[in-house]
């Protein structure tokens, strides 16, 4: 997209974690039929993942990310790596010590864990594996991501250098933000000047290899202590919807339904009122006074010739 998109309200609409149950499965899947999302993120590590790709199939023109998985951050579900442990990727290298994974075969669940017995070589493994599963299924992936931003790495050891590789290589677009307040709302308080130095390093790396990024991203960073009601998480995307910056953004919501088995879990609440918020009148009202134009990844990054 040229020029004009800096003048314009440009705004993608993601649904993240497809695949990671039925039930999130058949939220999403009705969001993109009515049209209230533009872009979903694949998990290929969970459960339901086949499942996601036949829904996939049956809305073509539903822009497709791969949400790269590389932690397993939920309580009562585990997920374990796509890339096989061969020769020349070794999850468990010649001195005994294990990457990627832990001791029972599973990703690590704490970022922390993963970031300091993770190898370069395993990530870009796994990240290609995950890829070239979606694409062996059948599935045109049109951007890629990071669950729980696990390959930023902001603040300590990072991936990603190795995500805008792969995303060079396969003409890609990656979610990382342009402009550093998106960063500030998404951890809530200014940020270093560290952060600052790091963001502009990684944004003008992203330039020099031609992978092509949102101005911003926007998501609620907030716990459930401090969202006590559906009216306060409504109002806190209404308020940006009023103060969106022209550029492209990126929106992106974790949809599901009460009755999936993960209901229990803390937070989960969080995501059915992200399902009710999308299907709310207000918010698209919102978005039709504030003339915000919806686009899909597909169709705002054209790949370079």
């Amino acid at each position: 997209m040229g020029e004009g998109s800096k003048m314009t309200k440009y705004l993608i609409i993601t649904a993240d974690d497809f695949g990671i149950d039925l039930v999130t499965n058949e939220a999403i899947e009705e969001l993109a039929s009515l049209g209230k999302i533009t872009s979903v993120s694949l998990m290929i590590p969970g459960k339901a993942a086949l499942d996601a790709v036949e829904r996939i199939k049956r809305i073509p023109h539903l822009s497709v990310g791969l949400h790269v998985t590389l932690t397993s951050d939920l309580e009562n579900e585990k997920w374990g790596c796509s890339a096989p442990s061969d020769s020349t990727t070794p999850l468990i290298d010649k001195d005994g010590f294990i990457h990627l994974i832990d001791e029972d075969g599973y990703f690590y669940s704490d970022m922390d864990e993963f970031l300091n017995k993770s190898a370069s070589d395993t990530v870009i493994s796994e990240i290609a594996a995950q890829y070239s599963y979606g694409e062996k299924l059948g599935i045109t992936f049109d951007h890629l991501d990071s669950h729980s931003g696990v390959l930023y790495g902001l603040t300590g050891k990072t991936f990603i250098s190795i995500a805008f590789h792969f995303c060079e290589t396969h003409r890609l677009p990656f979610r990382f933000p342009k402009q550093i307040q998106a960063l500030e709302k998404m951890i809530d308080h200014a940020v270093s000047q560290e952060i600052i130095e790091i963001h502009s390093q990684w944004t003008k790396f992203a330039e020099i290899k031609g992978v092509q990024l949102p101005d911003l991203i926007l998501s609620n960073p907030f716990s459930m202590e401090k969202i006590p009601t559906y009216e306060h998480l409504k109002e806190y995307y209404l308020e940006e919807l009023r103060h969106l910056p022209h550029g492209i953004t990126e929106l992106f919501l974790h949809p599901s339904k009460a009755d999936s088995e993960f209901f229990v879990l803390p937070g989960w609440q969080k995501r059915v009122w992200e399902y009710q918020l999308l299907m709310d009148q207000d918010f698209h009202k919102t978005l039709e006074e504030e003339r915000i134009q919806l686009v899909s990844w597909k169709t705002v990054f054209q790949n370079k010739e």
